[in-house]
């Protein structure tokens, strides 16, 4: 899994990516020769250290516990998902990849 920095990268999910969302999040997601991620917080979501925190979190479940290849995801914080426990981003994004998953 790689994850991905580049303006140019996430243009290209928000113009042609499938929109998935939950509570917390907003996904992008759009087929790919290889498996990468972005991750965009903005302030809405809280703090710094509350943004750092999550994308430490976003970034420890992209690593351990994604298993579809071939896909570019974009995640987007929403307000207040600065302050999810672990446990509740794990299910949001468990969610997210069973609904990707069966739309192959």
């Amino acid at each position: 899994m790689r994850f991905f920095r580049q303006g140019c990268e996430f243009t290209e999910l928000y113009r042609a990516g499938s929109r998935y969302s939950c509570e917390f999040f907003t996904f992008l997601a759009k087929s790919s020769a290889e498996s990468a991620a972005g991750i965009v917080l903005s302030k809405k979501v809280g703090k710094a250290n509350k943004r750092n925190k999550l994308k430490r979190r976003l970034k420890h479940y992209f690593r351990d516990f994604w298993f579809l290849e071939s896909k570019k995801v974009v995640v987007i914080g929403r307000k207040n998902s600065g302050f999810l426990s672990w446990q509740d981003v794990k299910n949001c994004l468990d969610e997210f990849q069973e609904k990707i998953g069966k739309s192959k």
